[in-house]
């Protein structure tokens, strides 16, 4: 069953490793036996600043994007949206405040039909 978890495989001091030579031997061997692991050295900016996209791009890979529409009778679950997703983006009208949003499909559909029912 762990296998199933979705895990980011990294590899920390590769600096450790030899020279330049050895570093991008024991680096392939590396990324050869895990497919799609990370080879860093925390020591380099450019390689934290890859995991650090690494990251972000593992938690978001489920999250869809949405717009939700609340109007101003409904502000009540404006710290609803702002708990359950990531606001890209916000504009008002007369009626109301439109959303662009990011979060878990199941928490968007929540939303939704609260939205619905108003």
């Amino acid at each position: 069953e762990a296998d199933l978890v979705p895990r980011i495989r990294v590899f920390n001091k590769i600096d450790h490793v030899g020279d330049a030579a050895a570093q991008a031997e024991c680096e392939a061997a590396l990324r050869a036996q895990y497919p799609g692991c990370v080879v860093m050295s925390a020591r380099r900016p450019d390689d934290v600043a890859k995991l650090h996209q690494t990251i972000v791009a593992f938690f978001q890979q489920d999250l869809v994007e949405a717009e939700l529409f609340l109007p101003w009778s409904a502000q009540q679950l404006r710290g609803d949206i702002y708990a359950n997703c990531v606001v890209l983006a916000e504009s008002a009208s007369e009626e109301g405040a439109l959303f662009r949003v990011r979060g878990d499909a199941a928490a968007l559909d929540a939303l939704q039909q609260q939205l619905a029912r108003l």
